[in-house]
């Protein structure tokens, strides 16, 4: 029913021949193939069984989708020795995909790892990804950049690349304990 690909440069018997094809994003995650060899009788040409190859170069191949990522928020502001929560609204269509969160302190990622550093970074999931991070004690009260990332199991960023998703640190008042005057003396 599909062509996926057609080489009509006749070849002698015995000798190699290939095509290619360009997988599309419509493409199925797993798509099966048969491969045939035809002479070329212009009468009555007559064909091979199929083959559907071996190993890794065997049939299905696939075809890696990128992942959707439309949402990402935070529990901030928070104060130091608190934990930050990132929570993501995330997916992959693939079969079987799963899904990873990535909150990057720039902008940037190479390779499914944060560029210039990490705040959390999640599991892979199904759906959803969530992660963590502990302010650590001291940190300046003010507000720091983030940026969150989806990325599938093979790497793939989302199409909609990064969203900022920026935190506060809050001021906590200080807690006053075991005061003591004059070392308890008049």
């Amino acid at each position: 029913a599909t062509t996926y690909c057609k080489n009509t440069t006749a070849v002698s018997s015995g000798t190699s021949t290939s095509c290619s094809y360009t997988t599309q994003a419509t493409d199925s995650w797993s798509n099966t193939w048969y491969a045939f060899v035809c002479n070329n009788a212009s009468s009555t040409p007559v064909c091979s069984s199929a083959s559907q190859g071996t190993g890794d170069s065997g049939s299905p191949f696939f075809v890696n989708h990128v992942p959707t990522f439309t949402a990402v928020s935070n529990n901030s502001p928070q104060s130091p020795g608190s934990s930050l929560t990132w929570t993501s609204t995330a997916s992959d269509s693939d079969t079987s995909a799963t899904v990873k969160l990535l909150v990057c302190k720039t902008n940037a990622i190479s390779g499914g790892v944060c560029s210039g550093g990490e705040w959390c970074s999640s599991e892979l999931t199904s759906t959803n990804p969530t992660c963590s991070y502990t302010i650590a004690s001291p940190t300046t009260v003010g507000t720091y950049s983030a940026y969150a990332f989806i990325v599938d199991e093979f790497g793939a960023t989302a199409s909609t690349g990064s969203r900022s998703s920026s935190f506060t640190v809050s001021n906590e008042a200080p807690n006053v304990t075991n005061v003591s005057l004059n070392s308890g003396n008049n």
